[in-house]
């Protein structure tokens, strides 16, 4: 081994001669103050990147939980199941949990961040209670959001999609619903919204008043207990409701009572998320009488063409029914 050093230290000293080692100590100590330099350095460098990381990774994992977090629950997925959302002041007091997809979201207000409550309905029935215990059943697919202060200051929310609403009254704080097209103001009541893109949005009150209107307009209509409502034009438009289908996708119940198939179109709609067409214009003025718990689309449309003598196909989001109709 000693020789091994020393050939490494020759090939490294050429300019040095070597009689019996004699000149080699200088070699020797020289070319080891060399390679303790660069060590030092490489240990400098070394600890100046490990430095830049660690205050990167907190950086960058402090930013990731302001900006969002998602609470976890485990929510059963029935009918009776419900979440209770929390009051929020900030990110670092909300430890209650809810469903896994209802986020916190930040909002700027000013120079203060505060978050939007949004729960999203992952199945039909989906109950949330509020933070002043109002209770909400949402379908599969339906959203509301609030301030973190709901409550407080007022009692707003922005709502999408179609839901059953039962509100704890309070005549200091009226609930306030907004959605793209309408507003609804109550102070304690129930009743049925819808608020579906493309379709106008819809009120069915079963207690109470509220007063229902166009989102760009400061004139509101009371609609009472037993009534129905639907904004067409930026205008509300009145009505007795005649049967309870509107809560069909919440009870899973459908009646039909002479009901024309022009009427039955929007029902289908809801509950079985199908476009109902009618080739022949006529069949619009055929009625129907039925009565259905929780159906399957098939088992419904076998009764109707059957009842109506008509025919019918399903191609994907749309039924097609075709004939003379009416019973001829």
């Amino acid at each position: 081994m000693s020789n091994n050093i020393e050939e490494y230290f020759k090939s490294r000293c050429s300019n040095h001669e070597m009689h019996e080692g004699r000149n080699l100590l200088p070699c020797i100590c020289e070319r080891l103050d060399k390679i303790r330099s660069r060590n030092k350095i490489r240990n400098v460098i070394s600890g100046i990147a490990a430095s830049i990381l660690l205050i990167t990774s907190v950086y960058f994992g402090y930013n990731s939980f302001q900006t969002e977090f998602t609470i976890k629950n485990t929510l059963a997925q029935d009918d009776n199941q419900q979440v209770n959302t929390p009051k929020v002041t900030n990110a670092v007091t909300l430890t209650n949990e809810i469903e896994a997809s209802n986020t916190i979201k930040q909002v700027e207000v000013g120079s203060i961040i505060n978050e939007s409550v949004t729960v999203l309905g992952k199945y039909r029935g989906q109950v949330i209670i509020l933070p002043d215990q109002s209770r909400i059943s949402l379908e599969k697919g339906s959203s509301i959001s609030y301030h973190p202060q709901f409550g407080i200051d007022n009692r707003k929310i922005t709502f999408s999609g179609i839901a059953y609403f039962e509100i704890t009254p309070d005549k200091n704080k009226p609930f306030i619903i907004e959605t793209n097209n309408s507003i609804t103001k109550v102070v304690g009541t129930a009743f049925n919204l819808v608020a579906i893109a493309g379709m106008p949005d819809q009120i069915s009150v079963t207690s109470g008043i509220v007063e229902f209107g166009d989102s760009q307009s400061k004139i509101k209509t009371r609609i009472v207990k037993g009534q129905k409502a639907e904004i067409i034009a930026s205008e509300v438009k009145v009505e007795r409701i005649r049967n309870n289908n509107f809560m069909s996708w919440k009870t899973g119940s459908l009646v039909f009572e002479e009901t024309p198939l022009k009427e039955i179109i929007p029902v289908v709609k809801q509950y079985f998320e199908k476009d109902l067409i009618l080739q022949n214009p006529a069949l619009q003025n055929c009625t129907f009488s039925g009565q259905f718990e929780k159906p399957e689309l098939k088992d419904f449309l076998d009764v109707l063409s059957l009842s109506l003598n008509i025919e019918y196909k399903i191609k994907g989001k749309k039924v097609i029914l075709t004939g003379a109709g009416c019973g001829k």
